[in-house]
């Protein structure tokens, strides 16, 4: 099976900037920062969110507002952290995200269904969204 080649930050930017003409996409050679907001169902808020990547390992998706809501003494499930609203939304020993994908086509629908199930978790208190629960992460980035 012949390697997938790692797709340029310029196409993941042009790709996101394309699919989402009012977001704001910061880019070089290196990495990118997206934002917009997102609104993952017609019944759901709306949500402020972010990506971050640097070429070669995985995004890092954030919700920058609102402030997650999460009762006391309980952590919300599938986030790295807890204070900056890192969102967990692939594993890496399965590699569900690799370099050779597009940011556009799988992070972002990835935070709305995050987000979907977010909302249902606030009202059931059930993560219905599937996935691994792994806890606390010890690494900043994860390699793609």
């Amino acid at each position: 099976m012949p390697k997938s080649k790692t797709i340029t930050v310029v196409r993941q930017a042009l790709l996101l900037k394309h699919w989402y003409p009012e977001s704001e996409v910061e880019f070089d050679h290196k990495g990118l920062t997206w934002s917009y907001t997102l609104t993952p169902h017609p019944h759901c808020a709306a949500y402020d969110v972010r990506i971050e990547y640097e070429l070669g390992f995985v995004p890092r998706a954030y919700v920058d507002k609102p402030t997650l809501f999460c009762p006391v003494d309980v952590k919300l499930p599938h986030c790295n952290d807890q204070v900056s609203q890192w969102l967990c939304l692939s594993y890496q020993k399965a590699n569900d995200w690799l370099s050779c994908m597009y940011i556009a086509r799988t992070t972002v629908p990835w935070i709305s269904e995050w987000l979907v199930h977010y909302e249902v978790w606030c009202v059931t208190g059930t993560w219905e969204g599937g996935g691994f629960q792994v806890g606390p992460v010890p690494w900043e980035r994860q390699r793609a």
